[in-house]
């Protein structure tokens, strides 16, 4: 498997074939897991670009697929392009190593901007369009950020005129380049890219001049992305060409890309899913990539019809949402070979639906799991082996070249037999390379060895399959036994009318901890009771299981990416409960 998309892109003999995968398992007695094999090192962003447009110049690379705003160019087509943004952002003073932000929707534009960005060495730094002002505040500064490309709205919302508004309190911020109308003082992203700029930088001034005086190289950094911060503050994870481009190769081998293949990309490209795991595996095997803009059912439907894609890249709302229209057994979904979700865990009973209402009898589900910091280092396999269960209770195999293991908690220095949990940690050439001024935290989530601990729960089998089960920072501990919100979360989405649910510790004076789980109902107005959860769950587990307090919201708190904001969720919690108390008081008798 793999070995025809590999070749494609780098060439026969430029690899090395992992010893271990599908139908040639190890047999482990402990959680430490050595995919073996080899990927190529030294070579940048730009290098694979130019490959993949001499590959396939007349093919197409990019298309916005909305109906009335369809727009489509080929390889050829969009290097001219990357070529005339690379010219513009350095005649606007950036450089190798220089930051240059974006927050845009997945589209040609965006796709031109980020290529664009690291042909010239300067460092991503991607943004999520429903960020605000104190998100925008905090990265731009803490980045270092001298140019902004981002959409002149975003759902109503006008995100060039909070540039502006910020702008004058950011130090480095040098331009802010829009996409649609700019406000005063910032440029239209068009323009500066139809500007003539022959006489400035004559002939093929990036190839012979640029490239020549300013010298960067695979091991410098290429993107800072920003944590979605569920436990926290964002942290910075910094990235360089060869962990980024290793780390995606691995993808274009886990899917065994042929020339027939395309992708329709439904996860933001400021993440790392919708970005390595799924945009840079299809360019760098010069295939089409489809985009939708804003997430709509609609359009979903309606590319995946007209389209044809062979994969579709997602997150589990997404595949939920898809599950339950009706509208999608009456499309043709044959040529979709296999949904690509990551950034949570997949509901078994939107697995088991899609799985029932797809045309393809080979279509399977691929379950990612990663970080931004150490990108999507595992996956479950390809074809009709990787079975709904398989998806969606483990994430697979860990990449070409890397490694993982599961370590004693409380002893990072400890790997514990098969079967037992423990903290997930990764090392080897997709792992990022640390914090962005950040080195405490650096410290702290990787070890002179090279090992990045990751914070999430996980056991592993004798495979050497990975299978997440919490988050260490998420564990309640209720009177000095450990309770897990994932296994609650799974148990009470069971429960009649469950539409959504989270579970988090809150603090209290006896136990230390409690868990407080927050309900979303399918239907509108449903109110959930303590006592209605206590006796549905009292008879089927264990009493710390069963949450102390239980709130109804109308919807759960989510980053952009498809990751609950816990932390939030727990404040908001807190405030009802100092509410609860305050009301109490005033109440009370004199």
């Amino acid at each position: 498997m793999g070995k025809r998309s590999l070749d494609r892109v780098l060439g026969e003999g430029n690899w090395g074939k992992p010893k271990w995968g599908p139908g040639n398992y190890p047999t482990n007695t402990m959680s430490y897991f050595d995919r073996t094999g080899w990927l190529p090192r030294g070579k940048t962003i730009g290098y694979y670009w130019d490959m993949a447009v001499k590959m396939n110049n007349d093919g197409i690379a990019f298309a916005d697929v909305v109906e009335g705003k369809e727009m489509t160019v080929t390889y050829g087509e969009a290097d001219v392009q990357v070529k005339k943004l690379a010219l513009a952002l350095i005649d606007l003073g950036i450089r190798p190593g220089d930051k240059v932000g974006t927050v845009l929707e997945n589209s040609v534009g965006y796709s031109i901007s980020i290529l664009a960005i690291n042909y010239i060495g300067a460092v991503w730094v991607p943004l999520h369009m429903f960020l605000r002002e104190a998100e925008w505040s905090y990265i731009i500064g803490h980045a270092e950020i001298k140019v902004l490309i981002c959409s002149e709205i975003h759902r109503g919302y006008s995100l060039a005129k909070l540039a502006a508004s910020l702008q004058p309190q950011m130090e480095l911020l040098k331009k802010v380049v829009v996409l649609g109308n700019p406000e005063q003082g910032q440029l239209n992203l068009n323009d500066i890219m139809e500007k003539d700029y022959s006489v400035k930088y004559p002939g093929e001034y990036i190839k012979d001049v640029y490239l020549k005086k300013y010298i960067f190289s695979s091991d410098d950094l290429q993107e800072i992305i920003y944590t979605s911060g569920t436990t926290g503050p964002p942290k910075g994870a910094m990235h360089n060409h060869d962990s980024n481009l290793n780390h995606s190769l691995g993808w274009v081998y886990h899917y065994d890309l042929g020339r027939d293949d395309s992708l329709l990309n439904l996860a933001i490209m400021s993440h790392q899913h919708g970005y390595g795991v799924l945009w840079v595996p299809f360019w760098l095997s010069s295939l089409p990539v489809y985009f939708i803009g804003a997430f709509d059912l609609e359009n979903t439907l309606r590319a995946i019809d007209k389209y044809k894609p062979t994969f579709v890249g997602l997150n589990p709302p997404i595949l939920t949402m898809l599950a339950n229209h009706p509208d999608l057994e009456k499309i043709d979904t044959s040529s979709v070979k296999a949904f690509i979700s990551a950034g949570a865990s997949i509901p078994l009973t939107s697995a088991r639906l899609i799985k029932e209402k797809m045309q393809n009898p080979r279509f399977c589900i691929i379950n990612g799991y990663g970080m931004s910091e150490c990108n999507g280092e595992c996956g479950t396999p390809m074809g009709d082996f990787a079975s709904v269960s398989m998806a969606v209770k483990s994430v697979g195999l860990c990449h070409i070249g890397c490694q993982t293991k599961i370590t004693e908690l409380g002893n990072r220095d400890k790997v514990v037999p098969i079967g037992q949990q423990g903290e997930i940690a990764a090392r080897g050439s997709v792992v990022g390379i640390g914090y962005y001024r950040n080195p405490e935290r650096t410290h702290e989530d990787w070890d002179a060895k090279g090992w990045m601990f990751s914070g999430d729960l996980g056991e592993m089998d004798e495979n050497g399959i990975l299978y997440i089960t919490g988050r260490s920072k998420d564990v309640i501990v209720r009177g000095g036994n450990v309770v897990q919100p994932l296994f609650i979360e799974e148990f009470l989405r069971n429960y009649p009318g469950v539409g959504d649910v989270s579970v988090v510790a809150i603090p209290d004076d006896k136990l230390v901890e409690t868990a407080c789980a927050v309900i979303v109902p399918k239907e509108k107005g449903r109110i959930f009771s303590r006592k209605e959860i206590y006796d549905f769950m009292k008879e089927k587990t264990m009493r710390d299981n069963i949450p102390d307090r239980v709130e109804t919201w109308d919807e759960l708190i989510y980053t952009a990416t498809g990751k609950q904001v816990k932390f939030k969720i727990k404040e908001r919690i807190l405030k009802n409960i100092e509410k609860e108390k305050n009301k109490d008081t005033k109440n009370a008798p004199l």
